[in-house]
């Protein structure tokens, strides 16, 4: 793990960063170890130890380093001498997070899918910002979309996308990926979150609800190996991921909630995607609505 040095001065009892011979001009190196007592420690003077540690009291976390046999204790931790500083982090009530979505502990039933797929058209057609691609959520509701310029570029490159994904023309893929990766501005364009969303169906729902029960997910790959270099590398990196079915909390909750009878919870994980980045979460919201589209045989 890697932090940045401004972010250790922060700590109020923090360790040097200043090794002897270091090239300062890189990241402090820390390595942690769960299984090393004690790293960072709640002990406040007068707290009730006995009671959960509250931030908005005690808002700063102690690192100590470890214990150096003859070393003077009341003399300033030296990391010349020790590079390493180990850290005891402790979170029993936590959930683990796992990128990949348990999509084989859920049952995906076609009818569920599509009345999900138009309750989201709906919400981001009407909550989804003007300035991405979401507004082409009206297309999915049989409605005329406003004109942008970049809704005109990335409009007949999405057509494109969905058909050759149902008949899987590789070509015709490769040529829709190219007209839509780094479409738009920013560090994860438009077209690329769009394309996030749509992969992240491919690789994760085509064998539960492609009407032909075929699976896509090598189409993924090819769309992620295809924006390679035409895009960001952050946007490159995670449509790679996506490709492998890992995705982001907020998207996999959203996917799973994909197969509820239950509307409430649909809803409330889609505006917990919507909410995320200026458009990114809209577009990618757009990308999951046409992969499903896609699977489902249907025209835009």
């Amino acid at each position: 793990m890697y932090i940045c040095r401004d972010a250790i001065d922060r700590v109020p009892h923090r360790v040097s960063t200043h090794h002897a011979g270091r090239d300062q001009s890189r990241p402090y190196r820390i390595a942690i170890h769960h299984d090393v007592p004690p790293g960072i420690s709640m002990n406040q003077p007068g707290r009730d130890q006995a009671r959960p540690y509250n931030p908005s009291t005690y808002p700063f976390i102690n690192i100590h380093p470890p214990s150096q046999a003859g070393r003077d204790s009341s003399r300033p931790y030296n990391p010349s001498t020790h590079s390493f500083v180990n850290i005891h982090i402790s979170l029993p009530n936590t959930p683990l997070w796992e990128p990949r979505p348990p999509i084989e502990s859920y049952s995906w039933h076609p009818q569920t899918i599509t009345h999900n797929a138009q309750l989201l058209a709906h919400l981001l057609q009407t909550h989804g910002k003007q300035e991405g691609l979401a507004p082409l959520a009206s297309l999915l509701l049989a409605q005329t979309p406003p004109e942008t310029p970049l809704i005109r570029m990335a409009l007949p490159m999405l057509r494109i996308l969905i058909e050759a994904t149902w008949k899987q023309d590789i070509e015709q893929l490769q040529t829709a990926t190219r007209g839509l990766a780094g479409l738009g501005p920013g560090l994860t364009p438009s077209g690329d979150d769009v394309l996030g969303g749509f992969i992240s169906i491919l690789t994760l729902l085509s064998e539960h609800i492609s009407t032909d029960s075929t699976s896509r997910k090598h189409l993924a790959e090819i769309i992620a190996s295809t924006a390679i270099g035409k895009t960001t590398k952050i946007s490159a990196t995670l449509l790679n991921h996506a490709a492998r079915g890992e995705v982001a909390e907020h998207l996999g909750e959203l996917i799973i909630v994909l197969s509820f009878d239950d509307n409430q919870r649909l809803l409330q994980a889609a505006n917990r995607l919507l909410s995320f980045g200026a458009t990114s979460g809209g577009d990618t919201l757009l990308g999951l609505l046409l992969g499903i589209h896609a699977l489902l045989n249907k025209t835009m």
